[in-house]
């Protein structure tokens, strides 16, 4: 007997339909096909846009067949219920000779979107830009799906009835007995999900191509990269960021009024671009997906379901559904019950690339007249990503009386939670209760290279490469899978072994009080879940302009502020699902297979067992990967527009502090560095005291004051009875303008040594040329103390003479306290340009990183213990002699170096030498 489609009903009285073979309760399908095309044309005085849509959609529709009655009753060898309704009023039968299957019908329909807008003539860029040219941006969507269309068994007032001498199965389908009981009862029961798949695919284009005029000025510079600081600001939850933000956001509107203030003619300048080009890009997304259709039970009474007859094949399998009950539920099988999740996979992959180019004329406009240039640039990019996410849809069985579980087999709840007022449970085999993690995993990367170039009146050129990539991972339980009870508390025998991974076996405070809790097991395994969810998000990249060729300093500038230039943001969350049994009687029976799965001991696993079943369970939290992306690259904007701002301002304070005559001071001391005098003398007048020359060349970030007082502890007291001479490094001023300026001192440097030619080094460099050459000429000895940043202005000038060939220089000793330049190299240098009789020195504090520290600083051996010192108190702690006691120095001293000790430098000798010592 075969149904389609049909409707079968008795209205008042009984329906019976008994077939000698099979029973087929099924559906026909319907197909529905809908497509539209529409385009529309709109001429304006300007331009010319087109609209262009298309839609369809093919479809395929289960119509089922309904069968009712005031009771049905349906017998057949085998029958099988496709996408149908078996409803009757007072009661409910169906049992097969063979198999029993409530099955769901498939559906299917596949969809089409696509818009197009095309424009030719003005077209608007946006800002101050405009297109005399052609633009098309189109979107194209795509969908295709496989649904379920379940059935329904059921009967409003009374029982179902399912029997079947073969096997059950219901997929993605309802039974349901609102007022009554349900009985399920074959050789083998499944109560299994139905699958649903979803495939899309989601493409952009944009072609853009034409004359384009496009205008800055120092005004319409300024309110965008101010709004753009504000927006930046507003993404990072970084004080630091968005004070950089806010402040930045005000130097690009003080930029735009210093610049209309300096050339108010013209607004502070204008500069146009007319240029010739293209551009185009394209994305494409598609996801898949593969989710569950779930199955469920429902009674107002009782629900049994039994699987017997065919010994250990006797097997109940609920997988992603549920079961639920006003009264009692009894699951009881010969073989296994195996109540396990079901899962849904969602796979999405996007690839984007674009590119760009044009080149024309550009146009400067000041208040002195116009220049023009030739302009080009380019532009391209590519990103792709690629995402899994993996969901367990939890199989639930509630009773709101008893829940009762009997196999001859294993039980397994794998993603599953089972709850009654009372469970029982007696387990032939194996009980295992195993929490499942939902995973997340997305990873993706974007990378933009451009450039542009324009010469003529002048040359400026620029060129950088963008890199953007984020990750996120997620494992973790969402909903822990437990054994809970209620008053009744909780009753399980198991034959074999209990594990718990992640999972509870629970009840109710009063079934704890009552003492009605009670597991025995042949052993007892337990173990626990970690959670963790991370995700983070960075945007930087470097970038080159035409200053970074200008010279060192500029380079240097560029290496600098690829390093800074930057955004990072990153987040996690972490959690346990705990393995945990609530209070009460549990009794391990096999001491020896205890000892065999664990290790421990019957009386030791209980010990050691976790009985809070109330904060059992902590899920970790999936992170907001967007909200992270949007903050790097916003950080990215604030700390790249403040590198700007900044070095436009302390460009010129470098420049000037290295290129500006360096000031020579004599100073002279009594003991102890007390009662200085300073004199300012020029060059020539420098004058050695009984054939000796004292040099110091202070650090960074020093004023004149504070170097004069520095070299006053760090010389000895006879030194500053003679009087030495300071050759003043300028002071920026600024501590950015500093770090530039000791950048710019050490790169120099490496070039030096590397290749032996040198860009010109400062005028602090350069006055100590003179005066070693000074020295040479007078025959003086020429004794130098070199603190910090000194040692390199120091070094820098004997590489200068080494690479001048200049020899047979008068060097005493050269002192190198805390130097960011390397004693060593010192050496060898010394030994190559003095007349033989020349000795280093250094003093290097084991926490002086300015003096220690390898990379791109001094790299200078420790020459003392640690004490008490520490950076940066340690840096300024060198002296050439023992503070008065009751001095704050010699407080400094004592706890830097020791009690009534000071610094003990160490005479450098070559590697080759030391090592044989």
């Amino acid at each position: 007997m075969e149904l389609q489609a049909a409707t079968v009903n008795s209205a008042e009285g009984a329906l019976v339909a008994v077939a000698t073979g099979n029973l087929n309760i099924g559906v026909s399908e319907d197909s529905y096909n809908w497509s539209e095309g529409r385009k529309h044309r709109h001429s304006g005085l300007l331009n010319t846009t087109t609209r262009t849509t298309r839609d369809s959609l093919d479809e395929t529709v289960a119509q089922g067949s309904t069968v009712g009655g005031n009771t049905v009753a349906i017998q057949g060898r085998n029958v099988t219920i496709t996408g149908s309704d078996v409803i009757s009023d007072v009661g409910t039968t169906i049992a097969a000779d063979q198999d029993l299957v409530i099955q769901a019908a498939r559906e299917s329909a596949t969809e089409s979107h696509f818009k197009k807008k095309e424009q030719s003539g003005l077209i608007y860029n946006g800002g101050a830009a405009i297109t005399a040219g052609t633009q098309m941006q189109s979107d194209d969507n795509k969908a295709a799906r496989n649904t379920a269309a379940g059935s329904t068994v059921g009967s409003l007032a009374g029982d179902v009835v399912l029997l079947a001498g073969g096997a059950y199965r219901q997929i993605g389908s309802d039974v349901l007995a609102p007022e009554g009981d349900v009985d399920i009862h074959a050789r083998e029961v499944a109560i299994l999900e139905a699958r649903e798949t979803q495939t899309t695919a989601q493409e952009s284009k944009f072609r853009q191509a034409g004359l384009t005029v496009a205008v800055t000025a120092p005004v319409i510079t300024a309110l965008q990269t101010a709004g753009n600081m504000a927006s930046a600001t507003s993404k990072t939850s970084d004080w630091r960021k968005q004070a950089m933000g806010a402040a930045t956001a005000a130097g690009a509107v003080k930029e735009g009024v210093d610049a209309v203030g300096a050339d108010p003619g013209a607004a502070g300048g204008l500069n146009i671009s007319i240029t010739v080009g293209a551009s185009k890009s394209d994305s494409r997304t598609t996801t898949q997906s593969d989710t569950a259709a779930a199955s469920s039970i429902r009674a107002g009474g009782d629900v049994r379901i039994s699987a017997t007859g065919a010994g250990n094949a006797s097997d109940i399998t609920i997988q992603g559904s549920d079961v639920t009950a006003d009264g009692n539920i009894r699951l009881k099988a010969d073989g296994d019950v195996a109540l396990l999740a079901s899962r849904d996979v969602i796979e999405m992959e996007r690839k984007s690339s674009s590119a760009s180019g044009g080149v024309g004329v550009a146009i400067a406009v000041g208040s002195g007249g116009a220049s023009a240039g030739i302009t080009a640039n380019a532009s391209a990019s590519r990103g792709s990503g690629k995402g899994e996410d993996v969901y367990w849809n939890t199989t639930h069985l509630t009773a709101g009386e008893s829940l009762v579980i009997e196999s001859g087999g294993d039980t397994t709840l794998r993603g599953a939670v089972v709850s009654g007022e009372q469970v029982a449970m007696n387990v032939g085999g194996n009980l295992a209760v195993e929490s499942l993690q939902d995973t997340h995993s997305f990873h993706s990367k974007d990378r933009t290279v451009g450039g542009s170039v324009t010469f003529g009146a002048g040359f400026s050129g620029s060129a950088y490469m963008l890199n953007q990539k984020s990750d996120s991972e997620f494992a973790s339980v969402t909903e822990q899978s437990a054994i809970r009870a209620g008053d009744g508390g909780f009753q399980i025998n198991v034959d074999g072994t209990t594990q718990l991974v992640g999972g509870a076996i629970s009840s109710s405070d009063a079934a704890i009080d009552a003492g009605r809790n009670r597991l025995q097991t042949a052993a007892l395994v337990v173990s626990d879940i970690e959670n963790a969810s991370s995700a983070k998000a960075s945007s930087g990249g470097i970038g080159v302009t035409d200053e970074t060729f200008s010279g060192l300093y500029g380079a240097t500038k560029t290496i600098i502020g690829n390093k800074l230039i930057h955004g990072d943001a990153s987040d996690g969350s972490q959690g346990t699902t705990r393995a945990a049994i609530s209070d009460g009687a549990v009794l391990i029976t096999d001491d020896e297979l205890q000892r065999a799965l664990t290790g421990k001991g019957a009386e030791q696993q209980l010990a050691g067992l976790n009985r809070d079943t109330l904060n059992a369970h902590q899920s970790a939290a999936l992170i907001d990967l967007e909200r992270l992306e949007e903050r790097a690259a916003a950080e990215h904007a604030i700390t790249g527009e403040a590198f700007r701002q900044g070095t436009a301002w302390t460009t010129d304070l470098v420049h000037k502090a290295a290129t500006e005559q360096s000031r020579i001071v004599l100073q002279t001391c009594e003991a102890g560095g007390t009662n200085c005098r300073q004199t300012e003398l020029a060059l020539e007048d420098v004058q050695a005291i009984d054939g000796k020359l004292y040099i110091f060349n202070n650090g960074i970030f020093n004023a004149e004051p504070y170097a004069l007082a520095t070299g006053a502890k760090q010389n000895t007291n006879e030194a500053n009875a003679s009087g030495v001479y300071y050759i003043l490094n300028p002071y920026t001023g600024n501590k950015v303008a500093e770090g530039l300026y000791a950048m710019y001192d050490k790169a120099n440097g490496i070039l030096g040594s590397l290749t032996g030619v040198m860009l010109p080094v400062t005028a602090a460099s350069q006055a100590n040329i003179a005066l070693l050459e000074r020295a040479r000429e007078e025959g003086w000895e020429f004794n130098a103390v070199n603190h910090s940043r000194g040692s390199m202005t120091f070094t820098n000038a004997m590489l200068q003479l080494r690479g001048d060939d200049q020899k047979m220089f008068p060097i005493g000793y050269i002192l190198y306290n805390g130097a960011a330049a390397n004693a060593q190299q010192a050496l060898g240098l010394v030994g190559l340009i003095g007349d033989a009789r020349g000795e280093v020195w250094q003093n290097t504090h084991p926490t002086d990183i300015v003096g220690s520290w390898r990379v791109i600083l001094g790299g200078n051996p420790a020459t003392s213990e640690k004490n008490q010192g520490s950076f940066p108190g340690s840096h300024s702690a060198y002296v050439g002699y023992l503070p008065a006691d009751g001095t704050e120095l010699r407080s400094i001293t004592d706890k830097v170096w020791g009690i009534g000790k000071i610094n003990q430098p160490v005479r450098q000798v070559p590697k080759r030498e030391a090592e044989k010592r």
